[in-house]
């Protein structure tokens, strides 16, 4: 069925994140893990100092939060699973809303968020 522009009312998403996926596990996946990444030691690091961060923003800011602030140490490949996701909740309404923008701009998008999660794999 097409509309009155003659498109397809059934288009493809604008970003493939499988693909998306794919890649940045591919790139992550090019550098060994560093011989210094020690989850556990790190998480007890983390749990300190982000209770203490915690703390200092309150104390600056005034805003007071409901339950304690919690992160984990991850390994590449759930960092990357993780973005992904972030990068879906981001983008999601606004990649909604530019499903009925042409083919060159939807390029570009899927470009960016590529090159993106691409340098951020690699950076990790």
């Amino acid at each position: 069925m097409s509309d009155a522009g003659g498109e397809s009312a059934e288009q493809a998403p604008i970003i493939d994140w499988a693909v998306a996926e794919r890649v940045a596990r591919w790139a992550s996946a090019r550098t060994a893990t560093p011989p210094t990444y020690r989850p556990a030691s790190m998480q007890r690091d983390f749990d300190e100092m982000t209770a203490r961060a915690e703390g200092l923003v309150a104390e600056a800011t005034g805003l007071a939060v409901g339950s304690p602030a919690r992160g984990r140490v991850i390994d590449r490949p759930d960092w990357v699973a993780a973005n992904i996701a972030s990068f879906q909740r981001l983008l999601g309404p606004t990649l909604a809303k530019l499903a009925i923008v042409g083919i060159a701009y939807q390029v570009f998008l899927v470009l960016t968020v590529a090159a993106t999660l691409l340098l951020s794999a690699l950076t990790a």
